[in-house]
């Protein structure tokens, strides 16, 4: 291993040609990365299907796609490996990332100024609200800080950074009650743990190769539906509210991640 900190690949078994692309982008670090198959939520039975995602969808009235339980699984395993190892943080990847070595440099300096309490998004925020993800800079190791209000807001886990302490206290909350991998609002609400994001890794634009994606355009609502729908309403009045934050958020010093 040429780094001290493991680097975890999470990448289906069959998706040999995402592992190729990922090979010529990082041909210092590819080999050194911990291969750990994806679980196929496509393949799982319906029984398996059934008690992972039935109490998701009693908490959230909203259905649970075969590729995003089947990549919360995969984290799961990933976070469960890591801990059976001797190493302090480590790094988890995504086959779909989109950078090369220098920024996996990049990401093991930022690795070097955490502690324990610390987790560590490295971008991956692409095409999302970046208006609403919010925080200010952390004097101690120049890496900005979330803020409270932005936890639900920055999502994603192609590209992140655990601890020993913060990758347990994530398995602590998913066998408390299963949630989607990225949903570090959730796993991080009202905690001790120091949320910080550096815009390193990319994730793509164009998600047409997206197993996951593909998936959410089916179930999707157009927005007539959900405007009309029992939640539509509060979903306005939240937006409106969210809008108002950020601005209030900005004026007081937080910036946009």
């Amino acid at each position: 291993m040429i780094n001290k900190f493991p680097i975890y690949l999470v990448s289906l078994e069959q998706d040999v040609q995402r592992r190729e692309g990922l090979k010529k982008r990082f041909p210092k670090y590819y080999d050194d990365f911990i291969h750990l198959p994806a679980v196929d939520g496509r393949k799982l039975s319906a029984k398996e299907y059934y008690d992972q995602s039935v109490g998701y969808f009693l908490r959230n009235n909203t259905i649970l796609s075969p590729g995003e339980l089947g990549a919360s699984l995969s984290h799961i395993n990933v976070l469960k490996t890591f801990l059976k190892s001797d190493c302090n943080y480590a790094l988890i990847i995504e086959d779909d990332i989109i950078g090369c070595d220098s920024d996996i440099d990049i990401a093991m300096q930022a690795i070097s100024t955490l502690r324990q309490s610390d987790f560590l998004l490295l971008g991956g925020q692409q095409g999302l609200n970046k208006r609403l993800q919010l925080g200010k800079k952390d004097t101690s190791n120049g890496l900005m800080r979330v803020s409270g209000f932005s936890k639900k807001f920055v999502t994603r886990a192609c590209c992140y950074v655990v601890s020993r302490a913060t990758a347990q206290h994530i398995l602590d909350c998913q066998n408390k009650q299963f949630n989607l991998a990225d949903r570090w609002g959730v796993f991080f609400k009202n905690t001790d743990v120091n949320f910080y994001f550096k815009d390193v890794l990319e994730h793509p634009l164009d998600l047409k190769n997206s197993h996951i994606e593909a998936e959410r355009r089916i179930l999707n609502k157009t927005f007539i539906r959900k405007l009309f729908s029992i939640e539509g309403p509060g979903k306005v009045y939240n937006k409106i509210y969210f809008n108002i934050m950020a601005i209030v958020l900005k004026v007081i010093g937080f910036k946009e991640l």
